[in-house]
């Protein structure tokens, strides 16, 4: 998840129009490490296919961005999460999620389905396609795969509705800590005193040198 994290930071530097060099430092995403961190190999490696398939896939359709890596929610739908990448694609809405996994699972579909869901309540719009590009991929020779995704929507609620069910009423654990600590009933023993023993300084005699 950290890795990820650090890639999709650097990806949204390049998408709007900022430079990534290899010594640019990140944050760690989850605060282990309060030192910024320049990107590891992997990373780094990461980013650059990243530049490479946006190099290919804008050199074929037309790319309109719209917003990067923002959060949407949904009260009525019960979630929320962050979409990557909104653009026009050709002139078709198109949500992007990148992914440095080697393979999409069908929990990747569901994800950017539910996204979809709710994109298409605020773009009043059923024509928003999907694509998920694994980046840092080792199975080609390009470094990365472009995957366009079918609606998994049934599969997103029928997660969700087994996660409602199951996680019904619960709340966040949460605990209150008084702003200051302090100990009772804690007795002190002050007659023992450490002793120090004294000795009475002896008088140095001093002889005077004779001189011729």
């Amino acid at each position: 998840g950290k890795y990820g994290t650090r890639v999709h930071a650097a990806i949204d530097m390049l998408i709007n129009g900022e430079n990534v060099t290899i010594s640019d430092t990140f944050k760690d995403p989850y605060g282990e490490r309060a030192e910024m961190e320049a990107l590891t190999f992997e990373e780094y490696h990461a980013v650059w296919t990243f530049q490479e398939f946006w190099k290919e896939y804008t050199s074929k359709h037309e790319v309109e961005v719209i917003e990067t890596e923002f959060t949407i929610w949904s009260e009525s739908l019960g979630f929320a999460g962050t979409v990557d990448l909104l653009a026009k694609v050709d002139g078709v809405y198109t949500i992007f999620d990148w992914k440095t996994s080697k393979n999409v699972y069908l929990g990747h579909k569901a994800q950017i389905s539910g996204y979809r869901k709710e994109m298409v309540n605020q773009l009043k719009t059923q024509e928003i396609n999907m694509v998920i590009v694994q980046l840092g991929y080792d199975k080609n020779k390009n470094g990365y795969k472009v995957n366009e995704v079918e609606d998994c929507w049934n599969e997103f609620d029928a997660a969700h509705a087994f996660w409602k069910k199951e996680n019904d009423g619960s709340k966040p654990y949460q605990k209150d800590y008084p702003l200051q600590l302090s100990l009772v009933g804690v007795k002190k023993n002050m007659s023992k005193q450490t002793k120090v023993e004294k000795t009475e300084a002896k008088p140095i005699k001093k002889t005077a040198k004779k001189t011729k």
